[in-house]
C-alpha cells in the first residue's frame, strides 16, 4: 500500500513534498488574507455576535442590533457624501465585468459603507417642515428585488432604518421577485 503513496525515486518525493507545501500555503494564505482585504471600518455587522449576546445575557442586552450613525459628524470613506468611488487600474476590469452581469459596478458598491452619508437634496423649505410623529401611522416598507447584488440591497435596508423615525417604522419586508 505504501508503495503507491511514497514515490520510489528521491527526486519524485521531493517534488511531491514541494507541491504539497505549495498547496497548503495557498490554502492558508487565502483563508487568512480575506479579512485583511476588507476595510475594517466598513464591515458588515456580525449578527451572530448580537444573537449570542441576546441569548447569553438577555437581562443586560440593550436591544439594539444596529447603532444609527451620527450624520452630523464629517466622515471619510468611499462613497461618503455622494462622492464617486474611483477604482484602481486593476480593479476597473472587475468593475467592467460586474457591469455586464449586474448592470452596475458591484465591485465599487462593495467598497461603500452600509451606513454611508448622502447629501440631502431637498430645498430648505422642505427641510424646515416639522411633523407631529405621534399622529402619523406606523409604516411597513416593502423592498422588491430581483437578482440584486447583496451589498446595495443591504445598504437600502440600512438607509431605511437610519433615516426613518424609529417610532414610525413597523417593519421592513424584503420580497425576492425571482
Amino acid at each position: 500500500m505504501l508503495r503507491y503513496i511514497i514515490p520510489r525515486k528521491r527526486g519524485s518525493f521531493v517534488i511531491a513534498l514541494l507541491i504539497t507545501f505549495a498547496f497548503l500555503f495557498v490554502v492558508f494564505y487565502h483563508r487568512n488574507d480575506h479579512g485583511r482585504r476588507m476595510n475594517l471600518k466598513f464591515r458588515i455587522p456580525d449578527i451572530e455576535k448580537y444573537a449570542e449576546e441576546l441569548v447569553r445575557f438577555p437581562e443586560t442586552w440593550n436591544g439594539k442590533l444596529h447603532q444609527i450613525p451620527d450624520y452630523t459628524k464629517p466622515r471619510e470613506g468611499p462613497g461618503e457624501n455622494g462622492v464617486p468611488v474611483i477604482l484602481a487600474k486593476e480593479e476597473t476590469e472587475l468593475g467592467n465585468a460586474d457591469m455586464k452581469k449586474w448592470f452596475m459596478n458591484v465591485h465599487a458598491a462593495d467598497k461603500i459603507s452600509l451606513d454611508r452619508n448622502v447629501p440631502d437634496p431637498r430645498i430648505q423649505e422642505c427641510k424646515d417642515i416639522k411633523y407631529d410623529l405621534e399622529r402619523l401611522p406606523k409604516v411597513s416598507v416593502i423592498i422588491i428585488f430581483t437578482d440584486e447584488a447583496w451589498t446595495p440591497l443591504l445598504r437600502t435596508v440600512h438607509s431605511v432604518i437610519n433615516r426613518s423615525p424609529p417610532q414610525l417604522l413597523q417593519e421592513i419586508i424584503l420580497l425576492d421577485d425571482n
